[in-house]
This record gives C-alpha cells, structure tokens and sequence, in this order.
C-alpha cells in the first residue's frame, strides 16, 4: 500500500514505521518533520548531538542530558523494581567469580594447520572416551495434535503443510511436552518454572497438556521485553492453572524466595532455547536456590563451584558404571590424565561429597529438569558448571574458549547429514 495514502495527523511526526504499518505518533518539535528519536535517525537532530541510550541502545537521547535521561530511562525503573524484590540476590547463579587473570583468547585463524588438527584429534578421543551415545527420540503429545490435526489419525508431521518454521516449532514443543509426559511429570499439585520463557509458549502447551489436572502453577522467568502472545490465553476464566511472570536475569533469581515457588511442594523447571551460559546458570538456580530458607543465608559465595552442583544433581539422576581399561599413550599424551584416573574422579562426581553445604534439611521440591539447549557456544569459562570436569581431562580455561567457537561447527549447513 502507498506510504502516502495512509492517515497522519498533521502535528504528528513523519516518519513511517514500516513494522506497524503506519506513521510514528510523537509529536515534532515546532518546526520540525520528525520527533527527536528519528530526527536522529533522519540525520536532522540539529545543533544538539544525540546518542545511543547505554542502558538500553534501543532509544537515544540528547548527550548534554545524559545523567538526567538515565535517572528517568524505563529501564533504570525496571531494575529498582526487581532490585527491592525478595527473589533478587546479584550474581548468585553465576557460579564462579570473574577471574583476575585474564583468558588469553586464542583465535582459530591464528592457529596452524598442525594445531587445529591436533586439537580437533584431542576432541575426538575425549568425546569417545567420556561421552556415551546419545540416543534421539522423539515423542508426541496428544495436546498438539488435538490442536493441529483434522483428525486423530492424521500424522503430525504432516498436518503443516508448507509452513516450515511453524512445523519445527510445534513439533519441537510436543516432543518436550511427551518428554514430561514420559516422566510422570504431568500430575496435580506442580509448579512449572520456565526459564527464558519469552512469550511462554512452552508452558502454554505444558498447561495445555495438565488441563485435567488441579492445583498447577506456572511462573515464567524472562529478562526482555517480549509481546506476552500466549498470556491471554490463559487471563480467561475458568483456568485452574494460575500464570505469574517474573522480570529478571536467571543470574540474579534467588527461585527459593519467589511467591508461589518458596511453598511449592513439587517444582519442575523447563526451559527451551536457552543459551550454554544460562543452561549453566539455570541448573545452579534450580538446584541452589531452591530451599526453603531466608534469603539472606544464601549467596553467591555460598553457592560458588561446581562440588555442589554436582552434589544436586546426584538427587536426580543414578549412577552410570564407569570402565577401568587403560588408556592409549596417545591419550594420556593429549589429555593428561589416564582413562583410570578418570573413572574415580567420576565416581567422585555422582557420590554426594561431604564437604558440599547443606543449604537445607528438609526434602527438596524439585522434581525434575528439561532444558532444550540453543546457541551451546554462547558460554564462558567463569559460569560454566564442568569447570572441575574440564580441568582434570586437561581441558584449561584458554582451550575451553577455542572449544566454545569449534563447537559451532556442528551445526554448520554445509555439512552433511551424516558428518
């Protein structure tokens, strides 16, 4: 449709706003087309220089106003706000403290080709030697195709037609919703968190999922400003399940202090698409925080390391038998420390340590964890969760950030399917 045809008031600014399909509705200033957001887009600001915001570049304000603009900014609002909740606790999920000693990047550019090679052969030989298979499966869930599908004997994968995008999402939430499913994790009486909600689209089919079920909750945990697409869904009467969203970085979350989780006797923590760094920082808030006692005994301190991490997880998950057959010289050469060797330190890792602290005494809420992992590259050395892992493999912190940007090849296009 023609720009010039569309409605505009006269004292309104210029500017058309391609996205919402209509002219911006900030009034200029006398004399001028634009408001001042986009007469500095438009290179039209005047004798007064503008900049980008540092709190949020999304917006820019006048250099000369700078401090003023920042006590007023929306965003300096928002973070008083979340500051003075009980749930916040500044970097108690990081984990690590930042290290005085900068990691010296390696650029892979700057390697040889012998280098590479070597590093890659290293790779090769530990993910042999300590990864097991992991087997794909994939599960469906009636809650979807109940939606999507004409009828129930109509295939899923099938029922999207053309819409690509659409068919990967939904199947992707199904596949996650039979995963609870398969657990025995969709009963009465639960908490849903979801970390990195955005417009909460998993814990809509999750809620879709338990609409038989009574007494579940959900809170969703996001940082960004998103479109809330999916609450109205469930603002409607008649929903047994109650939502609460929850503005904040999984860094600072305190999750045993949230109303509605802290007197939650069975929590289950989701999250889909989350980055390494927050995959990292999520399982030491659902594993550290979530206890019943005051905030204020809890800190990042306390919760630093990856001992005690480890030590929760314990409770979730079983031991797996570790093989005791020597290592190849070529191995202990590339890596350090024998096969041997390895296995107590395994063993060491799923036995509870007695040194780990005891945050609480009482029976731990949470039941479970379902993390679909997105953008696994995007994590550094100070928040990563296997940091005594990767050091007794040999693995040191400047390797590590080289492992972190090879990673991304795995899920490069060129590659075949089989590679």
């Amino acid at each position: 449709m023609d720009v010039t045809t569309q409605p505009r008031s006269d004292e309104s600014c210029t500017f058309y706003l391609i996205k919402k399909r209509r002219f911006c509705r900030f009034k200029p200033k006398h004399g001028q087309l634009y408001c001042p957001e986009h007469a500095c887009m438009m290179g039209a600001s005047g004798d007064r220089k503008r900049i980008p915001c540092p709190l949020n570049p999304t917006h820019n304000c006048y250099e000369d106003e700078l401090e003023k603009h920042i006590k007023k900014c929306n965003v300096t609002k928002i973070r008083k706000a979340f500051e003075q909740s009980a749930y916040y606790a500044k970097g108690i999920n990081r984990g690590h403290q930042p290290s005085k000693v900068e990691c010296q990047k390696i650029c892979v550019k700057d390697l040889t080709s012998s280098q590479l090679a070597e590093m890659i052969e290293r790779v090769n030989i530990l993910y042999g030697t300590y990864v097991e298979d992991v087997a794909k499966v994939v599960y469906e869930h009636d809650c979807v195709r109940t939606e999507i599908c004409d009828s129930q004997n109509e295939d899923l994968t099938s029922a999207f037609g053309p819409q690509a995008a659409l068919k990967k999402e939904l199947l992707q939430q199904a596949s996650l919703v039979g995963q609870l499913d398969r657990l025995s994790l969709l009963t009465d009486g639960n908490c849903f968190v979801e970390l990195g909600a955005g417009k909460g689209k998993l814990s809509h089919w999750i809620q879709k999922a338990t609409k038989t079920c009574q007494h579940n909750s959900f809170i969703l945990v996001e940082r960004s400003s998103v479109r809330y697409k999916m609450d109205s869904f469930h603002k409607q009467g008649g929903d047994e399940s109650c939502f609460q969203r929850i503005k904040i970085d999984i860094e600072d979350l305190n999750l045993g202090c949230v109303p509605g989780v802290k007197d939650a006797s069975n929590v289950i923590v989701v999250g889909k698409h989350l980055c390494g760094g927050a995959t990292d920082m999520g399982l030491r808030c659902a594993t550290h925080t979530l206890v019943s006692q005051p905030a204020t005994q809890v800190n990042a301190n306390t919760l630093g390391g990856s001992s005690y991490l480890e030590n929760a997880l314990f409770d979730l998950t079983s031991n797996r038998e570790s093989s005791t057959s020597t290592e190849s010289k070529e191995l202990q050469e590339l890596t350090g420390p024998s096969r041997t060797e390895m296995t107590n330190v395994v063993k060491e890792v799923h036995e509870p340590p007695a040194k780990a602290p005891k945050l609480c005494e009482s029976k731990r809420p949470l039941q479970g964890i379902m993390i679909a992992l997105c953008c696994h590259h995007q994590c550094t050395w100070d928040t990563y969760s296997g940091q005594e892992f990767m050091q007794t493999i040999g693995i040191s912190p400047e390797n590590f950030d080289l492992l972190t940007r090879l990673s991304s090849w795995a899920t490069c296009a060129k590659t075949t399917e089989n590679e």
